[in-house]
């Protein structure tokens, strides 16, 4: 008898919690996700998002059924959680009326009902429809109402069991430690704290008879602390690799500067040695030239010229005098012109001579100087 009872009061709280009605007020334009619970048994069966504007359940007309997209509607199944959401976009007036998730058993259909009016201005709103937070950590939510909720009940409700949380109460319970504070004008704040995994699912902000529903997710701890750390590595090389580039350049050590020397040594040399090459033919070339006049400008030549003249005033004088004077005139002046024209060829010779060594000493001085204003050049 006890256990018939029990049955029969388990199926009358089923069926007054799939008969008991949702309120959701929207803004024209807003979109809205709606979560539909169902039990681990219907998991197979089909699910579908059903609406009519005014009529009861069996009039409705399906929408979409699990895992289908439409215009401005998805519907998607999540067996892992035991639940399906029906997501509507850019609702308009058109789309006020009533909704039910429903589950197609035999016999009539397990359903939940909901009633989604599209307003101007939502009588109930709630800044961002999904929050996250990390486990061990705290979240808030703040819930809008209008003035005519200022004196309104607000609530922070779970949606798989229902169990809510009331204003200015602090609730612990297994899970996190709840606090709602309302400021009696125009929102309330919800914040929990201590997050634990177990605390992420589907809850409801309500005001009196209306709710709007809120996602919660909760991360896990270890996820974040490894991406700081992976962020702090990165930071750490990046770190490293930019002083290593800043190292790179300044002035290197003492020991590294012969290397980045001898290349600049070597293109200020190459040229100069070039220049150096150039002047040494250059000098041979002038010098061979010299000694070259010098060889072909031989003491007889020379005395040859100048005895054309005297020898021309012989012939002359020959008409005046004795054959045998004149020959033995010329005879002595022959002599006498050889023995005075050899100091002066020697003369000449040691006047180029003079002048070649000149002209050498020049062209060497030259060069040591642009030797020296090299070597004092590489040591800058």
């Amino acid at each position: 008898m006890r256990c018939i009872l029990t049955v029969e009061f388990i199926i009358m709280c089923i069926l007054s919690r799939s008969s008991y009605e949702r309120k959701i007020s929207l803004q024209r334009g807003a979109s809205v996700t709606v979560p539909c619970h169902y039990e681990s048994k219907y998991i197979h069966h089909k699910k579908y998002w059903c609406f009519h504007e005014w009529a009861s359940f069996p009039s409705c007309t399906v929408l979409a059924y699990v895992n289908t997209t439409q215009e401005n509607m998805t519907v998607m199944d999540d067996p892992a959680h035991g639940l399906f959401t029906a997501s509507m976009r850019d609702l308009r007036q058109r789309n006020t009326g009533r909704y039910w998730c429903a589950v197609e058993i035999i016999g009539a259909d397990v359903k939940e009902e909901f009633h989604i009016s599209v307003t101007s201005e939502s009588e109930l709103s709630v800044l961002g429809s999904r929050v996250s937070g990390e486990e061990g950590s705290s979240v808030s939510v703040q819930c809008l109402y209008s003035a005519a909720y200022q004196n309104k009940q607000k609530q922070w409700c779970r949606s798989t069991d229902w169990s809510c949380y009331t204003v200015e109460r602090t609730h612990t319970s297994q899970n996190s430690a709840v606090q709602i504070s309302d400021d009696g004008k125009t929102s309330f704040t919800v914040e929990m704290s201590g997050l634990k995994k177990s605390d992420a699912g589907w809850y409801w902000c309500s005001v009196g008879d209306v709710q709007v529903p809120v996602h919660l997710n909760v991360t896990d701890a270890l996820a974040k602390h490894l991406v700081s750390f992976v962020s702090t590595v990165g930071a750490t090389m990046t770190t490293i690799a930019g002083s290593e580039m800043i190292n790179m350049e300044q002035t290197p050590p003492v020991e590294q500067r012969p290397f980045p020397r001898h290349g600049s040594i070597m293109l200020v040399w190459l040229p100069v040695a070039v220049g150096i090459c150039l002047l040494v033919i250059l000098v041979s070339i002038i010098f061979w030239t010299l000694i070259k006049k010098s060889i072909n400008l031989s003491p007889t030549e020379e005395t040859q010229e100048r005895s054309h003249g005297p020898a021309d005033h012989t012939s002359s004088a020959l008409d005046q005098d004795d054959v045998t004077y004149s020959i033995v005139k010329v005879l002595t002046k022959r002599k006498t012109t050889s023995t005075t024209e050899e100091p002066v060829t020697y003369c000449t010779l040691a006047e180029t001579n003079v002048g070649l060594y000149a002209s050498i000493y020049t062209y060497i001085n030259n060069i040591l100087i642009v030797i020296f204003f090299t070597r004092n050049y590489s040591k800058y």
